[in-house]
């Protein structure tokens, strides 16, 4: 049996290993591809730190479909350069796509953040181009208006989407056609217009979340607008703390139903 601990916050650069061994190593006799779908459920800093159990062990982390960097705080910028090398490092490693990413990353330094943000957009825009299916996305800095990257609303193989904190710009059509999960909160928009915009892109959604919602305009969608929206795939939908007008015709086939709105 194989034990890993870990302390510390930045764990891609100090990890701590503890052993414990017996006759029966139960997860070294498991298949490759059972091994890599578990190791894609834990951080990537830590599957990359059990290339040091064993020579089966030494690559197996290249071959996991999902790149998660999660609970990560910059307040450094020697630190910052570690932990930029080393996301390049692993994208440039891998051997297959990358189904699965989460990016959960905290920029105490404004200066930081402005170095590292259009990393992440160059991240992001590596994993839409490997055919990326699942994606949270939270980025917190000192700034009231960070972009959504553009590449995430064109990314026709998305199914699920999760992101916090974004200001969302609808410069292009949207093409998330196989996107069936969509959850955002603490996003804002130019104005209700573009919130519809990005639905009527999502053409198979059957699940909505999305809570307190901004604004930066008042300008309302028009009726023919609001009729051309079609969602006929949602069955769940919830946007808490948000009000808008938003036209209830797209919601007629919710059965899961929670929302503030304004009547359209």
């Amino acid at each position: 049996m194989v034990v890993l601990c870990y302390a510390g916050n930045s764990s891609f650069i100090t990890p701590k290993m503890s052993l414990i061994a017996d006759d029966r190593d139960l997860i070294s006799s498991l298949p490759d591809t059972v091994l890599c779908h578990i190791l894609s459920f834990i951080p990537t800093a830590q599957a990359v730190v059990t290339s040091v159990l064993s020579k089966r062990w030494t690559h197996l982390w290249r071959s996991v479909p999902s790149l998660n960097i999660t609970d990560i705080e910059l307040d450094d910028l020697e630190v910052y350069y570690r932990f930029n090398e080393f996301v390049y490092s692993v994208l440039l490693a891998h051997n297959n796509s990358i189904k699965s990413s989460i990016f959960n990353i905290w920029y105490d330094d404004l200066h930081i953040g402005r170095l590292g943000f259009p990393n992440v957009i160059k991240w992001i825009n590596a994993l839409v181009e490997r055919g990326l299916e699942c994606l949270e996305i939270s980025v917190g800095m000192v700034v009231d208006d960070l972009q959504l990257p553009i590449s995430i609303l064109s990314c026709r193989t998305l199914v699920f989407l999760d992101f916090f904190g974004f200001t969302v710009n609808v410069f292009s059509p949207i093409r998330l056609t196989s996107l069936k999960i969509l959850h955002f909160h603490e996003a804002a928009f130019l104005n209700v217009r573009d919130l519809l915009l990005l639905l009527a892109g999502c053409p198979i959604l059957e699940d909505l979340n999305a809570s307190s919602l901004r604004f930066h305009s008042e300008y309302s969608p028009s009726y023919q607008e609001c009729e051309s929206l079609i969602l006929s795939k949602l069955t769940k939908a919830q946007m808490p703390f948000t009000f808008c007008h938003f036209p209830l015709k797209a919601l007629c086939n919710v059965k899961e139903l929670y929302i503030e709105i304004n009547k359209v």
